[in-house]
């Protein structure tokens, strides 16, 4: 057989010859349109002087450590978003304390980024079985908390919300005030923007769910005591029994709101939630609600990774005030959520024949007992 190493020491210096022909010599020609901007046609021209001056006197371990506080901002909303509540456990909560919700809402502004199906999936589980995971605060004994303890628990609670509501707005204005954004370097509300579309997002979600669920403030006295008197509860875990049906009328029903919202979720009236007839604008507003998520994590981390002049002892300060005020918000969405499901009843309806459960539409389930057993659901 002939050898071919002759052949491939000729071929193979006029493929190379070939591959560096081929290569494309138009790279610096032209960029994309926003970088052929000419100098001076925007108003940051004004300012990009100013910053051009103070890069050139910055040493380079100084430009080294903006690169390294850019990406830790840069990755501050991913961390925020993975401990603050979802836009339907806020909207939940504002069933019984929509004050305290608003404040929680602003004092974590990272909005979970979920599909549209997950956000469906969520506001199910949270009206049918209250809560969307396992948690051992459903096992605590609401009935030991006395009076002056659940004063105590509501007082701190809401001490807790304002502090991170404050601290997120005084974040907000430092940031926006003390902090330059490199694609638009004149402006100083981006952070504050961002901040009021997290807000805006939990709203929707507060507004899906008022077009999704009905809330019944009466009552049906017997079915209560009948269910009551079946699990073996005291009178004590249920001190609201005893109290007259809400009165009818707007603001009546609106000062009844805001003197339940300083009331623990689990020591509030009974309320029974019932699905409302499905439709075309709800499933739209939570399509909207699941690419605004998302949209607000991109813009977000657009924002944060923009900021220049920034130490990296800075940067964790910045991260540590907004961890602390995600951290403190969520622990209260869950202790709340816990004791939602004390008092509140899901009620099925006819449209729900091809769920695995089926229940008479006249009778009360309590949230904390469809989700602690299971089994005995199945059996009703």
């Amino acid at each position: 057989m002939p050898s071919l190493r002759g052949p491939i020491a000729i071929v193979a210096p006029a493929l190379l010859v070939e591959t560096v022909h081929a290569v494309p010599t138009t790279h610096f020609d032209q960029f994309f349109p926003f970088w052929n901007e000419p100098e001076g046609a925007t108003l940051s021209s004004l300012i990009s002087p100013v910053i051009s001056c103070i890069f050139e006197t910055l040493p380079e371990h100084r430009k080294a450590e903006l690169g390294a506080s850019a990406v830790i901002l840069g990755l501050l909303p991913t961390i925020l978003q993975s401990l603050g509540s979802t836009p339907p456990e806020t909207a939940l909560l504002s069933v019984r304390r929509p004050l305290l919700a608003t404040l929680l809402a602003l004092g974590s502004p990272s909005v979970t980024a979920m599909k549209t199906s997950n956000l469906m999936d969520s506001f199910k589980d949270l009206v049918e079985k209250g809560d969307t995971r396992p948690t051992t605060i459903s096992a605590f004994r609401w009935n030991y908390v006395t009076k002056r303890w659940r004063v105590a628990l509501s007082a701190a609670e809401y001490v807790a919300a304002i502090v991170s509501a404050a601290n997120v707005v005084y974040l907000a204005y430092q940031l926006g005030s003390h902090a330059i954004v490199i694609f638009a370097p004149e402006t100083i509300f981006m952070l504050p923007l961002w901040t009021f579309i997290c807000i805006i997002i939990h709203f929707g979600g507060v507004l899906i769910l008022h077009l999704k669920l009905h809330v019944d403030h009466k009552e049906s006295r017997n079915s209560i005591r009948q269910l009551i008197h079946s699990e073996q509860h005291d009178s004590h875990r249920y001190p609201l029994l005893q109290n007259e049906e809400p009165k009818s009328g707007v603001l009546c029903r609106i000062s009844t709101t805001f003197r339940d919202d300083v009331i623990p979720a689990a020591f509030q009236r009974r309320k029974r939630l019932r699905w409302r007839k499905e439709t075309i604008l709800v499933n739209f507003l939570i399509w909207v609600l699941s690419m605004g998520t998302l949209a607000n994590l991109v813009f977000g981390s657009v924002i944060f990774s923009s900021l220049l002049f920034f130490s990296v002892r800075d940067v964790l300060l910045i991260v540590g005030r907004y961890f602390i005020s995600a951290l403190f918000c969520r622990g209260i969405v869950r202790l709340e959520l816990a004791g939602f499901k004390e008092c509140t009843f899901f009620e099925q309806d006819e449209r729900s024949e091809d769920q695995q459960t089926h229940v008479d539409s006249t009778e009360p389930i309590p949230l904390k007992d469809v989700y602690q057993h299971p089994q005995r659901e199945a059996r009703l």
